[in-house]
């Protein structure tokens, strides 16, 4: 058996013992760095004769420890970016390391482009259909993993298997929204849509949440191509609690981004009449690849700044519409502070066809809060404050999006997300990973229960 590179020195291995949310910490024994299949095949069956663990890790954006291994191997997949692109039929086949701005940049010039793509397009592809892929078609279009033709990956055993819908199924759906657990994803074809060249954004603020929800409803059935809902503060000032005790207040407004792509001189015009009469605060046209480029500036402003080495407890949640609508402007009246504002609060189409991609089943919002950055100083209250919301959103009948911080990783509670397909998902790990050779901190508790 040939020997695959592993780098075991400490600055290595210190380097893989932090992921974006720096809450979870795990120390690796090495790191390797694949950049082809059979790479991965050799380390796969490498470490599995040695009865070693190993962990996927894409560009390491997970917050609960999803990329991070204690004592086993890192499989940094970064160096796997084989990308070629289809622009006849609208197709794309991607490395995991691809990142989505590298996709964008060859399909957009061609009037292509991926149905959903996430904020930060410095995501991997790997990272982003782990965890199912959310974006600002999503109110329409539902997770990025809906819209995948087919991928090949490497299972726990060392395998190498091509799954579609229609061939290996079980595997196919195991590895999308399945958070790496069973197999090591290698490549994934995307199943493209064709795109005009650009982009007319409105944006709107509303005083009411109702009121700015029911504006979403419309622009959905206007087809509007982008859709985002947020909620905005203005600090108020100081007030006295029941307590005794003094404390920030403010007054929350409720925003939207919507957006039209267009081909011509002739943008679209927002429908006549919407709900609440909302203040047009700007509008503005961009080409397709800088308006998927809109949030550059923030990550920027996080490495300028120095908040992207702070701590990334981020929320994100899918959570009922019904519930929601009560929920969310009780909890921005009591969130401290610090985390600021801009939340997301945006529809979500449930078009759910993969199983383990954990939705609350019918219309809901995804509700995401999603700071700067977090000093270590706050960290407790900030914690504190996160677990109390993450209970009440699961109380209600909400489910989280696995690339967020998740204070509970108990058993129990994995089986109360996956609900009926929990089994199912075990049985998927029994079957591609029987020897449990892929692991990771994310799933430290539920892998050392016993059968």
């Amino acid at each position: 058996m040939s020997e695959p590179e592993v780098h075991r020195d400490e600055a290595t291995r210190s380097s893989h013992a932090r992921d974006f949310g720096g809450i979870v910490t795990a120390t690796p024994a090495g790191v390797a760095r694949p950049e082809t299949i059979d790479d991965v095949l050799t380390l796969m069956k490498w470490a599995l004769a040695r009865g070693l663990t190993v962990t996927p890790r894409g560009g390491g954006q997970s917050q609960s420890g999803q990329s991070l291994s204690e004592g086993g191997i890192v499989m940094a997949m970064e160096g796997m970016r084989r990308l070629e692109v289809d622009l006849v039929r609208g197709r794309a086949r991607c490395g995991p390391g691809v990142r989505l701005r590298e996709l964008l940049a060859y399909c957009t010039p061609a009037g292509w482009s991926p149905p959903v793509v996430p904020l930060n397009l410095d995501l991997t592809v790997g990272g982003v259909l782990s965890a199912g892929g959310v974006g600002s078609s999503s109110h329409g279009c539902g997770p990025a993993i809906e819209h995948i033709e087919s991928v090949v990956v490497v299972t726990g055993e060392g395998e190498r298997v091509e799954a579609t819908p229609q061939h290996n199924r079980a595997l196919f759906d195991a590895v999308l929204g399945g958070a790496g657990r069973c197999a090591v994803l290698c490549e994934a074809t995307f199943i493209l849509r064709r795109a005009q060249p650009s982009v007319r954004t409105y944006s709107l603020l509303f005083a009411d949440f109702a009121e700015a929800l029911e504006a979403q409803r419309r622009l959905t059935e206007a087809r509007c191509t982008h859709l985002e809902g947020f909620a905005t503060s203005a600090m108020m000032g100081t007030r006295t609690t029941p307590g005794g005790s003094r404390r920030a207040f403010a007054r929350w407004f409720h925003g939207i981004h919507v957006s039209f792509e267009y081909a011509g001189s002739s943008a679209p015009e927002l429908p006549a009449e919407l709900p609440g009469s909302p203040e047009v605060v700007a509008t503005d046209d961009d080409d397709l690849l800088g308006h998927a480029a809109r949030y550059d500036l923030r990550f920027q402003a996080m490495r300028a700044t120095g908040a992207d080495r702070q701590l990334h407890p981020w929320f994100e949640a899918l959570i009922p519409l019904e519930a929601a609508t009560a929920l969310i402007p009780e909890l921005l009246q009591s969130q401290p502070p610090w985390l600021g504002d801009g939340h997301r609060e945006t529809l979500f189409a449930d078009r759910r066809t993969r199983p383990f991609f954990a939705t609350p089943g019918g219309p809901a919002i995804a509700f995401t809060i999603l700071p700067l950055g977090v000093p270590e100083a706050l960290r407790e209250p900030t914690l504190q404050w996160l677990t109390a919301l993450d209970r009440r959103v699961h109380e209600l009948g909400g489910k989280r999006y696995l690339s967020g911080w998740l204070p509970d990783r108990s058993p129990p509670r994995w089986r109360a997300h996956f609900g009926e397909s929990f089994d199912s998902w075990q049985a998927c790990k029994r079957r591609f990973d029987p020897r449990g050779c892929l692991s990771s901190r994310m799933f430290a508790a539920l892998d050392a229960e016993p059968e």
